[in-house]
């Protein structure tokens, strides 16, 4: 190790050009020549005992001379698969003799961790003999490449009805390979099989691109997502290359609050995505007996979103704000407890009225309540501020849900033609329903809820008793009006009849 490091600043101290003794190319071709599939036995340990020395000259190199335009590209050499092959090497060892491979291993995990340290966070692919999603053993006795694994994806997707019709063969063989060949290689392979579609060939993209560009493999079918084994491989390249996405972002951003915001869209994208496609039905199971598919939720998918919206916050508050469907709400309220740590940003939009439209307020207030309600466990005074927030959004929208007087007609309309008085009506009974769900041990949530309650009959009764009107507008509004003072009694009931209407 001490020889490759002098060797690296004998060559930065000469006069220009410094042109290293492993160029890119070089390293490259070395890396593709080796047999991947049988490279774990000992006729091949000198090959790879040169790759890996190598590639420390190669990354001492781009430590001291990163603008070189000689310089490798990090991302693209199978530093996983060498780093633990030096591990090996060095667990291996006879004698407690020092072979070199310790010091080896040092220098090339601090390089790692300098230029890409998303790499050490998924060292553990590299593993031959671990455990696939299904409980499956690798077995190093398979021989797959990453074009067997393009192959299989492929006839998944062609034919629900074939071999494979979960994907779990085609997940077995991405197991494999990633365990013998260098994984980029494979997560190439795999993401051009799975954007392919049924009449054009495997589409092409660099490893690089999918780094920059994380939301390329979300271009994927709603039958890539339908099917568990093809569905776990795209949960899986997808956290690696988020996790080099933000790398590369802090490293090329100018600020660190530029990169936060940019991390900050993605991920509320690809949040948004998953949410929809779980929520959809993609990742159900099959029917039974010609039954109605069981509701068996993808909880790969489930542990991706809780990871990223914990890590992330602003996601869910930003979610709220785009009108997303019941179903998708349900679901994160179901799924996603630590989406009430987006409570204070939560509370903040509904406070400021310039920011959003009025029924965007009112439904972002509704899956606010849904989720100050959910998980007030997790967090009592933080749900009950969201719980105030919502209830006085609540509040100011009466006028907008009953309507103006005397108009028979929905006259109040956004821009995009949306009947405004529709939207916010369905608000205010889905917010309803959820104060009717509070628990009556919830004693702060309940006194408030009872407050609430009793501020919307109170504007039902002024309502109802202002005249000036008849006909067919009149009747509809005292309908209205009626169901939501019902619905408000229903409610009360269900807290324990705490309030005299």
């Amino acid at each position: 190790c001490a020889l490759v490091h002098e060797s690296v600043m004998m060559l930065v101290r000469r006069p220009s050009p410094h042109i290293p003794l492993v160029l890119p190319l070089s390293l490259e071709r070395l890396a593709q020549s080796l047999p991947w599939d049988v490279i774990g036995s000992d006729n091949h340990t000198a090959q790879q005992s040169q790759l890996a020395l190598q590639i420390v000259y190669a990354l001492k190199f781009l430590d001291c001379q990163p603008q070189s335009p000689f310089v490798i590209n990090p991302r693209l050499v199978p530093l996983k698969e060498s780093l633990a092959f030096m591990e090996s090497c060095n667990k291996n060892g006879s004698n407690g003799i020092d072979s070199g491979f310790g010091a080896l291993c040092i220098a090339l995990k601090e390089l790692i961790s300098k230029h890409c340290p998303d790499t050490l966070h998924a060292i553990d692919s590299c593993t031959v003999g671990r455990e696939t999603s299904d409980g499956l053993m690798v077995s190093p006795k398979h021989t797959v490449n990453p074009m067997i694994v393009s192959d299989a994806i492929r006839d998944c997707l062609s034919s629900c009805d074939g071999v494979d019709p979960s994907g779990l063969r085609a997940e077995k063989m991405f197991m494999i390979c990633r365990s013998k060949h260098p994984s980029f290689e494979v997560d190439v392979a795999a993401v051009g099989a799975i954007l392919s579609s049924l009449k054009s060939q495997p589409k092409f993209y660099s490893y690089m691109a999918l780094c920059k560009d994380p939301l390329i493999i979300l271009k994927s079918r709603a039958a890539a997502w339908k099917c568990r084994g093809l569905r776990s491989i795209i949960l899986r390249i997808l956290e690696d290359l988020m996790s080099a996405n933000e790398c590369i972002a802090v490293q090329s951003s100018a600020s660190e609050s530029v990169a936060l915001e940019y991390l900050t869209a993605r991920d509320t994208i690809i949040v948004r995505c998953i949410v929809f496609a779980c929520a959809s039905g993609f990742t159900f199971g099959g029917c039974k007996n010609g039954g109605t598919p069981c509701s068996k939720h993808c909880m790969l998918s489930v542990s991706m979103i809780r990871s990223i919206v914990s890590k992330r916050r602003g996601i869910i508050a930003a979610l709220a704000k785009q009108d997303l469907p019941d179903n998708c709400i349900d679901w994160i309220v179901e799924f996603v407890p630590e989406s009430l740590s987006d409570a204070p940003d939560i509370s903040f939009l509904l406070s400021e009225k310039g920011m959003l439209t009025a029924t965007q307020r009112l439904t972002a207030a509704s899956a606010g309540l849904r989720i100050a309600v959910a998980h007030s466990p997790r967090g009592e005074a933080i749900a009950n501020n969201l719980m105030l927030a919502s209830t006085a959004v609540l509040l100011d929208s009466f006028a907008l849900v009953v309507g103006p007087i005397g108009v028979p007609v929905s006259v109040l309309r956004e821009e995009n033609g949306q009947d405004v008085t529709n939207v916010c009506r369905k608000a205010m009974f889905d917010m309803l329903k959820t104060i009717a769900t509070i628990s009556p041990k919830n004693i702060y949530l309940k006194n408030e809820a009872i407050i609430t309650l009793s501020k919307i009959a109170s504007q039902c009764k002024s309502e109802n008793a202002a005249g000036g009107i008849s006909g067919v507008a009149a009747s509809r509004r005292k309908a209205l009006l009626k169901e939501i003072w019902e619905t408000c009694l229903q409610a009360n009931t269900a807290l324990g009849g705490a309030m005299q209407l």
